[in-house]
């Protein structure tokens, strides 16, 4: 009989933000998506496992042997540890019978329960009288070196992680950006043998600010009702989808960044966007402050065209129109990222609050795109942590549309495309 093993890794963005420089950020999401494609040729095939799902940090392998199973996850956990220097969870096996998608929920239910009550503890080594990571502020350094990047003006203490997390950076982006890249590079007709600028940090892109004020943005997108998608899915299908997220989501946001190469020609040398975390439906992604909500609401909708012909090529029936949320963080660009990322998840939140609440008042299904402005370095959202309730002016989030909104649809929010509008008919006052 054929058993369903699922594992994922544990804190996935504690591992990605454990560094103050943005190229090591980049380089750890490369080092994940690197680590979760190889399993598949190399330790799977070793114990003649069937992979379903590899990408994000989640795994899904299906085995003859419950036996294969078990060494598997033990080899697939111990093998994260030394790679990443993270935890990952396995659940114990399933066993399959005709219906994939039912063992595929109990896996996934003993993988939460794996997750709550893990047992053992994971410990930094520590000694007193030495040095400290500069960029994680949490590891022992190992030793002090200069970053190959550019302008790199002095050593700094690293620890091993951080050093590894730069290496990858180093080699390239291939494995992490190349289908955005190739999507960016088809559209804008770019030769084969210019190899791609991605920026160094968030000071490259704060100079796209024309203004001279050095604003940024960070983008942060998830698709809704996802969970209730992968439920209808079959394990071909699973096995399609899990394979198809991500190369929509590239596309995605290679459109809206060839119309600003198109409407600012002059900074058409380098790749005008940075993203940090690309995989699934999830993204985190630097972006040019000036055409944030525009790039925004154009990722929207292709996301929204690129997912449903998806949806359409792998036979999924009678699931709602495909529809995600984003929000968009303007800050400086000398503002933490980490910062900006958990205010940005938290406006996300409410973009994906107001979407189910539209489609479970009006049965209509639209994108939703929350957004802050966050002048100098103040904190964020420090109201809503002091407890108070502040009731604060806003139309936020705003709705995603190709066409027209209904009368349900205005009831809870307006058009994006509206406050575009108007903000660009004011743009010389």
């Amino acid at each position: 009989m054929p058993y369903l093993l699922a594992a994922e890794a544990d804190k996935i963005q504690d591992f990605i933000f454990r560094s103050s420089r943005l190229r090591e950020v980049v380089g750890a999401s490369q080092l994940l998506t690197r680590f979760c494609r190889s399993i598949e040729d190399t330790l799977a095939k070793q114990y003649n496992g069937q992979v379903v799902v590899n990408d994000g940090g989640s795994f899904r392998v299906i085995f003859d042997d419950v036996r294969q199973a078990i060494d598997f996850g033990n080899d697939l956990s111990e093998l994260y540890r030394l790679t990443l220097g993270g935890s990952l969870t396995v659940a114990e096996p399933v066993e399959m019978n005709d219906d994939f998608a039912d063992a595929n929920k109990n896996a996934a239910e003993r993988l939460r329960w794996g997750k709550n009550r893990r047992q053992g503890v994971m410990v930094e080594v520590h000694m007193p009288y030495v040095a400290f990571c500069e960029s994680c502020g949490v590891g022992l350094a190992e030793r002090r070196d200069r970053l190959a990047v550019r302008n790199a003006s002095r050593h700094r203490y690293l620890c091993a992680t951080c050093q590894i997390k730069a290496k990858e950076r180093d080699r390239g982006l291939r494995e992490f950006l190349g289908a955005v890249y190739d999507a960016y590079a088809k559209k804008a007709e770019i030769p084969a043998h210019i190899k791609p600028d991605w920026p160094e940090d968030a000071d490259a892109i704060a100079e796209l600010d024309l203004s001279g004020r050095n604003y940024v943005a960070y983008l942060v997108a998830d698709g809704n009702g996802m969970g209730q998608l992968f439920g209808s899915c079959d394990q071909h299908q699973l096995q399609q989808l899990s394979q198809g997220l991500s190369r929509v989501l590239s596309e995605s946001l290679a459109v809206p960044m060839i119309a600003f190469r198109k409407q600012v020609p002059a900074q058409a040398a380098m790749i005008p966007m940075l993203p940090l975390i690309l995989g699934g439906d999830d993204l985190f992604a630097l972006i040019p402050a000036p055409y944030a909500l525009d790039i925004a609401r154009r990722f929207c909708l292709e996301w929204e065209k690129c997912m449903q012909m998806l949806v359409n090529k792998i036979g999924l029936h009678n699931v709602p129109r495909p529809t995600i949320a984003a929000a968009v963080v303007i800050c400086k660009g000398t503002y933490p990222y980490t910062l900006a990322h958990r205010r940005a998840k938290a406006l996300l939140e409410d973009a994906k609050r107001q979407s189910k609440l539209l489609a479970a008042k009006t049965g209509e299904h639209l994108s939703a795109v929350n957004f802050e402005v966050i002048l100098g370095n103040r904190l964020a959202g420090i109201n809503e942590a002091d407890g108070d309730q502040v009731i604060q002016r806003s139309l936020r989030p705003y709705w995603v549309a190709e066409n027209d909104l209904s009368v349900g649809a205005l009831q809870h929010g307006i058009d994006l495309r509206h406050l575009l509008a108007q903000r660009y008919a004011l743009k010389d006052l």
